[in-house]
């Protein structure tokens, strides 16, 4: 009989010749890991870049706030009781609001989508 007892014999023998060992399976393994999660983090972190970039593109074009204190912006005396709008080029205006009674404060303030205050 030859030097393999059974064609199994032989296949294995070959199997184990074109087949890396497994130690070197097991320490390809985590590497592969390491990559593939270093290149999802990468895809991740452009895209949070992206992002941010195009809410970059949408400049401000004014800021509106409500003072906790009376103080003079741009020349405009603005209270607690009143609205401002900063156009962002040193023009202070009041918004109007509506009456608000003298002691209130306002704490927030959004417009409504149809321009209403």
């Amino acid at each position: 009989m030859s030097e393999f007892e059974t064609a199994d014999d032989k296949c294995a023998l070959i199997g184990r010749k074109m087949r890396p060992s497994m130690s070197a399976i097991d320490t390809a393994t985590p590497s592969r890991r390491v990559r593939e999660t270093a290149r999802r983090l990468t895809v991740l972190t452009l895209a949070m870049l992206m992002a941010r970039a195009a809410c970059a593109l949408m400049p401000l074009s004014s800021v509106r706030y409500a003072p906790d204190i009376s103080i003079v912006l741009g020349g405009t005396t603005v209270t607690p009781q009143n609205v401002a709008e900063d156009n962002l080029a040193g023009t202070v205006s009041l918004v109007n609001i509506g009456s608000i009674p003298n002691g209130t404060d306002v704490i927030a303030y959004s417009p409504l989508k149809n321009g209403d205050h």
